[in-house]
């Protein structure tokens, strides 16, 4: 699709992508005179076909900065979709891994298990990755045990409250929770917890339940 469907509905916008790219194409052209192809590989408009709007183009070009999500994904962005690009504003290119550090959302997600963690392995836990390992020496504790599962008990049973507040399903705190947070991904391990349901089924279905443990 050239820009003649962007200048229809967009006139103004198109202006203006056209205004940016004049301005870099400029810039770019002092550092590599006489070097046409570059310049109509990194255009946001589509030198060589039907004029398009190449908006991944003005995305890069718009942009504070360009960021994968892995290194990988940072990797290929710059290697394989914006050599160009990466070539003449390098800076521009980073990788910062999104997410949170599983220890500190447990920190702030579990108050009971936050306040636990720190009356029996020290409040700084969270800083520091190797510390969980000291709860080994506590797995033969029963007292330990008993206020590691009354802190599960709790976030369950307040679990069962929001469910059955939102859903008006009574659930038992006391059985095992699965639970399926975010969307699933095919290319992900998530599908695995929906085989699982599927199994889990079959098994009741066919009365093959001997171990199983109820599940909510």
């Amino acid at each position: 699709m050239g820009s003649e469907p962007v200048q229809f509905a967009l006139a103004r916008h198109l202006e203006l992508i056209f205004d940016i790219n004049r301005h870099f194409l400029q810039q770019v052209r002092l550092h590599y005179p006489g070097n046409d192809a570059i310049l109509r590989r990194i255009s946001i408009i589509d030198e060589d076909g039907p004029g398009a709007v190449r908006m991944a183009n003005l995305a890069v070009i718009a942009a504070h900065h360009v960021n994968g999500v892995a290194a990988l994904h940072s990797h290929l962005v710059q290697n394989n979709l914006f050599p160009d690009f990466a070539k003449i504003l390098p800076r521009k290119f980073t990788n910062v891994t999104n997410g949170v550090v599983p220890r500190r959302w447990f920190a702030l997600s579990n108050p009971p298990l936050n306040d636990f963690l720190s009356d029996t392995i020290g409040a700084d836990w969270p800083a520091r990755p190797d510390g969980l390992r000291q709860l080994e020496a506590f797995q033969d504790d029963p007292a330990l045990l008993e206020r590691w599962a009354a802190c599960k008990l709790t976030c369950k049973r307040h679990l069962a409250a929001i469910i059955e507040h939102q859903s008006q399903l009574i659930v038992d705190p006391s059985s095992l929770f699965d639970i399926q947070v975010k969307r699933i991904h095919e290319y992900e391990g998530q599908h695995l917890n929906a085989l699982q349901v599927i199994t889990q089924y079959l098994r009741i279905k066919n009365g093959t339940i001997d171990g199983m443990v109820p599940r909510v």
